[in-house]
């Protein structure tokens, strides 16, 4: 192996023993083949770090305390000996031409910090079922103009970073731990996106695997906290339309889900998830009136549930 390969690849694992050997394998089975492997253990409980040691012949096993994902990726990153930086979260897997199609990409990128790629999308519980995780209105490279109004989405295994750019800005920001270990990506691409431009590859090069919507929005809700504080910090004003446009995604989310459980009849997950939305955003009166709606009698509420939709609002729009 080179003494500076093109690629460090850096698999932060926390209690990831039912999916961390199908990530390292993915890895290993890469055709590009300059790169390094680098395996943090950020203090599991599980089987986790037997698992990663099984690798030591090919890999770099690194263990610490539980101080979450950021801090993992971070302890990779500063012994890590690539040019670039490609992050690889421990429940997903690479598709075997991931890293030959990114370096081919470097050719006609010079100027690039971050490259990123589409990426399957699947549910363990369907795993014949697959979705692209970009949505066709943002299959491109964003501007820092698109950054800062949070027109992105980027996922963190489909991510290439370059090492010089990742340590101008301080790498992850360790703000996010303990139960705000989320959002901890976006922030990193926005401070990413002032050192320089970004490159889009179409192909979905990762399989993502997906978790519950309900479960992701309950459990990122301290790291978006932490997120929304950060931006405030560094951009003041500037920032306001990226929190904006964060928040809004995630009121949109629980209202959705709302919606889907009033359709269903089941009135206590509707109140649940609409007094979620009310909650991050309470002045949308919409959501409000959705959340009232799921303290009425059953009747009463279908009925203005259906008097709602005849005026063009309700739960038959896209919320």
């Amino acid at each position: 192996m080179p003494s500076t390969p093109l690629f460090s690849v850096i698999v932060p694992a926390f209690n990831a023993a039912a999916s961390l050997g199908s990530a390292i394998k993915s890895v290993l089975a890469q055709s590009f083949a300059d790169y390094e492997l680098i395996v943090i253990d950020d203090g599991s409980t599980d089987d986790t770090a037997r698992i990663a040691l099984s690798y030591a012949d090919r890999a770099q096993i690194l263990r610490q305390a539980n101080r979450g994902p950021a801090a993992a990726r971070n302890a990779g990153a500063r012994v890590a000996r690539g040019e670039w930086l490609a992050f690889l979260d421990a429940d997903d897997t690479w598709a075997p031409h991931k890293l030959a199609v990114i370096a081919r990409e470097l050719e006609r990128e010079s100027q690039a910090v971050l490259l990123f790629s589409d990426a399957f999308c699947f549910d363990p519980a369907t795993p014949d079922r697959f979705e692209r995780f970009m949505p066709p209105e943002l299959k491109r490279a964003p501007s820092r103009d698109d950054m800062m109004a949070g027109r992105f989405q980027i996922l963190t295994s489909a991510a290439v970073v370059r090492r010089a750019a990742f340590e101008a800005v301080g790498g992850f920001s360790e703000e996010f731990a303990g139960a705000a270990f989320a959002f901890e990506d976006n922030y990193l691409w926005v401070l990413l996106s002032e050192r320089g431009p970004f490159a889009y590859i179409p192909q979905p090069l990762v399989n993502y695997r997906l978790t519950p919507l309900e479960e992701r929005l309950e459990r990122y809700r301290p790291g978006f906290a932490v997120f929304a504080r950060l931006i405030r910090s560094r951009y003041g004003s500037q920032g306001k339309a990226l929190i904006a446009a964060r928040r809004k995604a995630r009121v949109t989310r629980w209202a959705h889900l709302g919606l889907i459980a009033m359709r269903d009849g089941d009135w206590l997950k509707a109140r649940q998830a609409l007094g979620n939305a009310v909650r991050e955003e309470p002045w949308r009166l919409r959501n409000l009136l959705r959340y009232v709606r799921t303290y009425l009698p059953r009747e009463l509420a279908r009925l203005v549930t259906n008097r709602s939709r005849l005026n063009g609002h309700g739960a038959g729009d896209n919320p």
